[in-house]
């Protein structure tokens, strides 16, 4: 129960004396608010902190997970997410209303990597929109595109996209393959590393591709409100949202734009919701079977990756530290303890 708290800075939590279940074995849990990435890893490694991570609010960098991975003076913990990593199309955008387009814009990336080489194995490479153990997803549902540049640039070619002029950047009728790719790296630093990454495929492939990166606020506002981008670096939803919710936030017109965030078909919405209403399980896996095909079949995102929930711990000090369920139960609380 809450025992303390000051806006913007930390709050105390204290054992419910009433509570029926197991009790935890600590008298008091403190929670720093740090919102700057680099500054939380400086509270853990100067002892402000003893525990530092989470899925979301509360990531370790990327760059500093690797750090503190490799340093003996901290426990690293992993756990899987049902989170992914991908890339939007704004589908008003005259080049992506080609499925040529957005396939070759699937075969142009080197998503295994990612994975292994831009973030040192932390995650795994995406192999559709969502991960292996999303409720409904199988592997003949839900899948991705290898990477093959020399198929994606024959698609841009039957799509009418060559580079004529030889400067690397190939058009059509007179405009040139140039996007706006919008990300923030407020939540997920590691995005800008990302982000150079996925600009170096698309122009070896001919597309030139224009990073905007934005502060978290003006990434709402583009990707929610203005679709000010022409592709954008998103995820999914996690836990309880997937795949229920998340397929609505992402396929369903929006009141504040008139648009999709990610991609409307007036079919795809149908099946969804009929999915989302049959009651009969075999029903609703047929139904699902045929929105998370549509999605695959039609390539309308870019999957990238599929992050992991990481946490560093100061074990000179805490034991007993387990990952917990879910965003909501990041930490098996009931069970840490601090060492006497």
């Amino acid at each position: 129960m809450l025992e303390s708290y000051v806006k913007d800075q930390e709050f105390s939590l204290v054992p419910n004396p009433y509570y029926w279940g197991e009790k935890p074995k600590v008298d008091r849990i403190i929670f720093k608010v740090i919102s700057d990435g680099q500054a939380r890893v400086l509270a853990l490694q100067s002892g402000e902190v003893d525990i530092l991570g989470g899925d979301l609010i509360g990531k370790i960098p990327m760059e500093s997970f690797l750090e503190l991975k490799n340093s003996s003076s901290f426990e690293t913990f992993t756990n899987r997410t049902m989170c992914s990593h991908f890339i939007a199309f704004n589908q008003n955008v005259e080049a992506f209303q080609d499925k040529n387009v957005r396939l070759a814009m699937n075969y142009a990336i080197n998503k295994k990597s990612i994975a292994e080489n831009l973030f040192n194995n932390v995650g795994l490479e995406a192999n559709g929109l969502y991960q292996t153990g999303v409720p409904y997803t199988t592997r003949e549902n839900n899948y991705g595109f290898s990477n093959d540049k020399e198929k994606a640039k024959q698609l841009l070619e039957a799509a009418g996209y060559v580079d004529t002029d030889g400067d690397g950047i190939r058009e059509k009728n007179g405009k040139k393959m140039e996007f706006n790719f919008v990300l923030s790296t407020e939540e997920f630093p590691e995005w800008k590393q990302l982000a150079e990454f996925l600009q170096s495929e698309y122009s070896s492939v001919g597309i030139k591709v224009n990073l905007n990166i934005l502060d978290k606020n003006g990434y709402e506002d583009a990707t929610m409100n203005t679709k000010t981008f022409d592709i954008a670096l998103m995820r999914t939803s996690s836990d309880s949202w997937v795949p229920h919710g998340s397929l609505l936030e992402m396929f369903s017109i929006l009141s504040t734009s008139n648009a999709a965030k990610v991609w409307y078909d007036e079919g795809l919405y149908n099946n969804i919701t009929r999915a989302l209403n049959s009651v009969d399980e075999t029903e609703r896996q047929k139904n699902y079977d045929t929105v998370f095909k549509f999605i695959s079949e039609e390539a309308l995102t870019v999957p990238l990756y599929y992050p992991v929930t990481s946490f560093a711990v100061n074990t000179d000090k805490i034991e007993e530290f387990e990952i917990g369920v879910n965003n909501y139960a990041p930490i098996e609380w009931q069970k840490l303890d601090v060492k006497q």
